[in-house]
Parts: C-alpha cells; structure tokens; sequence
C-alpha cells in the first residue's frame, strides 16, 4: 500500500512541476511581449510637428518613425491617407484614414483625430453619404470644443454648417456658421475668405445684400474661385451679365474640384434659362450633363461608402477573431489553474497520508523499542547487587523510555484527535447527516476513522483502485454500509447527476 502511495505521489509531483513550468513559460512570454509594446514611448511634440507639415512632407517625415509604436501606425496611414485624398486617389485615402481612425482611441481628443475625422468628413460630404458626413462633422467639432482650439473649431464649424445643409438645414446652418465671427480676428486670411464666403453663401436666397456683403469680404482677404463664382451669380442676377461673365470665367479656369465646376455651371446654366438665351444653356447643360457623369464614374470608382463599409466590416471581423483568441487563452489559463488546484490538494492528501502512516510505524516501532527497554530494566533491577556502570545504565535506559513514551503519547494523543473528529463525522453520515459545511480535513478524519472500522475493506478500496480521493472513499464507505442513491445524495447535498458521474468517475480508476 505504501508503495502504491509512493509511486502516485511522485508521478503527481512530477506532472505537477511540469504544468508550474509551462505557467511560468507563459507568463514570461506575457511580460517579455508586454516590454516589447512599451520600449519605445510616442512624443507627442515631433506628432505636432509633423502635423504642421504640409501633406508629402508630413508623410515623408511619418514614414521614418517607429512602427512598433501603435500611435505612429495611426499618424503614418493619416499623413498617407492625406497625400492620396489631393491626389484624387478617394479609396487609398479612404482605406488609410479608416486603419488610423481605427488606431486612434475614440475617446481621445487630439489634433490626430480631429485631422482624421476631418478628412473623413470631406470624403464623405463629396464621394460619400451625408448621413456619415454629418457625423464626422459632429465629431470634429466635438474635438474642437474639448481641445478649445480656436482655429479647428472655425474648421469644425464650416464643416458641420455645410453637412446641415445638405439636409436643408438651412436656418440651423445660418445660426451655426455665425458663431464663426466671434474668432475672425484670430483667423489665417484664406481660412478668413472661406469663412466669409460660406456666411454669404447661407444667405443667398434670403438676403442678397447681406450675401453681397460677406462674398466681398471674402474676396477682399483672399480671391478663392468660390466666391468669385458665388458673386457672378448675384451680379447675372442684377443683370450685369458683363461682370457675371468675367467672373465665371476666371472661376471656371482656375476650378480644379469637380463639385466647384458643377455648382458654377450650375448658376451659370440657371442664368441663361432665366434670360432666355437657350442656346447658350443647351451647351451649358451640355457641360453640365458630362460633368454629372464623370462625377458619377468617380464617385463609382472611387466607391468611398463600399470602402468604408468592407473596411469597418473586416475590423470588427478582426476584433470578434481577437475575442475569442483572448477567450481561448483564458480558458487555457483557467483550465491549468484548475488542474494544478486538483494535484495541489492531490498532492496535499498524498503526504497527509504518508505523514500518517509514518506515524502509525513509528508509534509500533516505538512501542516495541519501550518494550524492549522495560524487559531490558526490569531484569536489570532483578540483579541483587548492581555495580556503578550497571545503575548508569539503569538511569539511562529509564530516561530513554520516559522520552520514548513522550513521543509516544504525543503521536497517540495527535491520532486521538484525528480519530474523534473522524469517528464524530463517521456518525453524522452514519445518521445521514448533510457533509456540506465539512472541511476537508473532516472528510479525511471520517476516512481514516473508518479504516479502524472495517480494515479488510479499506485495504481492497487501496488495492481495487489507484487514485482515489477522500470524498470518493466516502462514496464507496456510504455504499458499504448500505446507504441508498437518494440517502448519498441528501448526504452529499448533490443531484442524481452528480451521484452517475461520481459512481463513472471512480470505475474509471479501477486498477
């Protein structure tokens, strides 16, 4: 029996060390990985910097930036998405600037995110849905506020007025474009003329003068071919076609953006039906309708909303598959922590069984040794006359049993306890007691109680079976002396379910 418990015991201190080793592995790789994300810090100076650039010179100087930083990941596909978005290339500036939308935190209030979402706004106001545009538009100005940045919330503003009247808007437009006066003086002079240009703008069709007056303002900042095309129209409108012409003209030269070309052919076309000169506005729709379709064929290729959808739609593909991947390595976690609990308290009840049986060996060999000692004395005293060495010898061998029986005494006392929790705890299941609230250790005591009650069966149970726990040698005691299902069950506090698994559980570890 000692054997058996011996092997047992050191296959389980064997798989034991083997499974600490490979949570320790594991939990080195966590820390060496967690010291590789975090060598390199992000400087938030050089990203301003870079910011401050114009757009090749910003990507250039990105691109020569860490890329095991995740923040610089973000800066380079915005500085990328950037460059693509003035070269015309509407997808690779959509594909760039969704991978650093989706770097960047979207709690975060920084000139990063609000150039992101910017950029993201225009893509969308031209090439893309309103609705997104407007929502961009919000966020930017959202940023704005939070970073209390005059000059982006001027930025912010003229793009949230101009969502707004896509919707038709308009008043709310007006009211939201106004406030943009309160920071004039602060404003960069083209930014100033754009400014100007939209206020006027908003009120085209309800106040020509004011419209007049703001469309003024702005060319006398910066001459921009919006405003040169917005007050032709109010001059062709007046009947100054001569001017209207001019200005048209110049506009039209100069107009690079196709959304510009058509909102001039537009009054330009809206003009010449009003005067009647329908050959010049049959040319013009011509223009026009050729313009539509190329905008269409763009907007078609370039395909902004598609892009944005399959990119949010492999992101969150992305973040589903991390999910379970981070699931999977908690469970394996979990799983480890579990087994290494198991062969803990295996292990635990294996050298409380040991230290047990040592005990029980060296109280008979201590027994035996006493006994031998007395006979030793007791023939000893049964001299008639005992030399010197011979009442040494005497003395010593009385000390020696003394302490013998100390140690005796302390063993038995020590097995007392065990055996009157045990033989306590053997009563209360014996009456069909609940062990619900025991502690392992009573669990214990009742088995080890029990070996003193029916020696011959615990033997068998030791030999039939090779591994089995306190509480399954419970379950086979309470089968022994004739407990029901229903009655272990109540005992256990456990369902008819658990009681088949056990009962599996244990033929399982038949020998």
């Amino acid at each position: 029996m000692l054997t058996s418990l011996f092997r047992h015991q050191r296959n389980r201190r064997h798989l034991f060390r083997s499974l600490s080793s490979l949570i320790g592995i594991l939990a080195l790789t966590a820390l060496l990985t967690l010291c590789r994300h975090t060598r390199t810090v992000h400087d938030p100076t050089l990203e301003k910097r870079i910011l401050s650039l114009d757009s090749k010179a910003a990507a250039d100087a990105a691109d020569s930036l860490d890329k095991s930083v995740e923040r610089n990941i973000a800066l380079i596909a915005f500085c990328q998405g950037r460059v693509a978005y003035e070269e015309g290339d509407y997808r690779h500036a959509t594909t760039e600037l969704k991978l650093a939308e989706s770097i960047i935190d979207s709690t975060e209030y920084s000139p990063l995110r609000f150039g992101i979402e910017h950029y993201l706004f225009y893509l969308n106001y031209y090439y893309g849905d309103s609705k997104t545009a407007l929502r961009y538009a919000n966020g930017t100005r959202d940023i704005a506020n939070k970073l209390q940045d005059s000059t982006l919330l001027c930025t912010a503003i003229n793009c949230h007025a101009a969502a707004l009247l896509e919707f038709n808007r308009r008043n709310e437009a007006i009211d939201t474009m106004l406030r943009v006066l309160d920071y004039v003086s602060i404003l960069p002079a083209r930014q100033k003329a754009r400014m100007y240009n939209n206020i006027g703008y908003m009120f085209q069709d309800s106040d020509i003068n004011v419209s007049r007056k703001y469309y003024e303002l702005s060319l006398s900042e910066y001459p921009t071919n919006t405003a040169m095309a917005n007050i032709a129209a109010i001059h062709a409108r007046e009947g100054n076609m001569e001017a209207a012409d001019s200005l048209w003209s110049r506009s039209l030269a100069s107009a690079s953006s196709y959304p510009l070309r058509l909102h001039i052919l537009t009054d330009i076309y809206n003009t010449q039906c009003e005067l009647g000169d329908f050959r010049r506005a049959c040319n013009t729709a011509d223009s026009l309708i050729s313009l539509k379709i190329r905008m269409e064929t763009q907007r078609t290729e370039h395909d902004v909303t598609g892009e944005q959808l399959r990119f949010d739609n492999q992101l969150q593909h992305e973040h589903t598959r991390q999910r379970i991947r981070s699931l999977i390595f908690v469970i394996v976690i979990v799983i480890l922590l579990a087994v290494l609990t198991w062969l803990f308290h295996f292990y635990r009840r294996s050298r409380m069984e040991k230290e047990l049986a040592k005990e029980r060996i060296m109280a008979r060999a201590l027994q035996t040794r006493i006994e031998t000692l007395q006979q030793e004395i007791d023939e000893t005293k049964e001299t008639n006359s005992l030399q010197h060495d011979e009442i040494i010898r005497l003395r010593e061998l009385t000390e020696e049993v003394g302490k013998l029986n100390s140690r005796l005494q302390s063993l038995k006392n020590r097995q007392a306890a065990v055996y009157a929790n045990g033989r306590k705890r053997y009563a209360e299941v014996a009456e069909g007691n609940s062990i619900i609230k025991w502690s392992k250790r009573d669990i214990d005591d009742c088995v080890e109680y029990f070996e003193l009650v029916d020696t011959s069966y615990m033997a068998s149970l030791d030999t039939l079976y090779s591994g089995l726990t306190s509480k399954n040698k419970l379950f086979m005691i309470l089968s022994h002396i004739g407990k029901t299902d229903s009655e272990i069950q109540q005992i256990f506090g456990v369902g008819p379910n658990a009681i088949r698994t056990l009962r599996s559980r244990i033929k399982a570890k038949l020998s």
